[in-house]
């Protein structure tokens, strides 16, 4: 029976490693299920899809990713655009991309800021739009003028 404490010291020292074993990836697996089932925490669940999506498991991250993304967990909507958007979990769906880059673009991630004008600007599910694709990325250089002062 897994609690706490030991699942927090699992995932604490395989954080630490830097070629985890097998068994490693087995036990801290193990520890953040329990912990997502006990806490629901988008962090364990982002932490969680980041181990899969490192092992090129990307329909195991995917699942946790998604998980993450239905508490509007920002990072959790960056990883799902890339992810459709690359194809990585056996095809490209840049609906799903946009949806969840657009997403996370309304929360002010500059990241999928980026991603969601490239689509526009190539026309990836969307009607290309040079003045959408313009505008985004006007709204990011404000961004930085402003945080620069």
């Amino acid at each position: 029976m897994m609690n706490i404490k030991p699942a927090e010291q699992i995932i604490f020292e395989y954080d630490a490693k830097k070629d985890p074993t097998e068994e490693e990836v087995f036990m801290v697996t193990e520890a953040l299920s329990w912990m997502i089932e006990d806490s629901h925490s988008p962090d364990d669940m982002m932490h969680l899809g980041d181990i899969w999506f490192e092992r090129k498991e990307y329909e195991k991250a995917l699942k946790y990713y998604e998980m993450a993304s239905e508490y509007e967990y920002d990072p959790a909507d960056e990883r799902l655009g890339d992810i459709y958007y690359h194809g990585l979990a056996g095809k490209t769906d840049y609906r799903l991309a946009f949806y969840h880059y657009e997403e996370s673009m309304k929360r002010g991630n500059p990241h999928s800021a980026r991603k969601t004008a490239e689509m526009y600007k190539y026309g990836h599910y969307v009607k290309q739009n040079s003045e959408k694709y313009e505008e985004i990325m006007s709204s990011l250089q404000n961004e930085t003028d402003g945080k620069e002062s």
